[in-house]
């Protein structure tokens, strides 16, 4: 039970840090590349569950949250500036 909330709080201390740096990130790679390795990364967290390794779970914990930052800022830049976009063009 401990592992887990050691990986939850890997996870979560690592999304923290990685959304400083999350914009960088998505204007370098791109939002289809950023999408992409952050769907990779959530698909392999998830594979970890199958062989329940504690080192596994603590490293790919660490990577789905700075992954996750990436793919969190580029779902909300879509987001926002579709919005964004549809809001100032669609009463003109």
């Amino acid at each position: 039970m401990t592992g887990l909330l050691f990986s939850l709080a890997i996870l979560f201390i690592s999304f923290n840090v990685a959304n400083l740096f999350a914009a960088t990130a998505v204007e370098l790679l791109h939002a289809k590349w950023s999408l992409v390795i952050g769907g990779t990364v959530i698909a392999l967290f998830h594979t970890g569950f199958f062989f329940l390794n504690r080192t596994y779970l603590y490293a790919s914990s660490l990577l789905l949250g700075l992954a996750s930052a990436r793919e969190c800022f580029c779902v909300r830049w879509i987001f926002f500036w579709y919005f964004d976009y549809s809001c100032h063009y669609s009463y003109t």
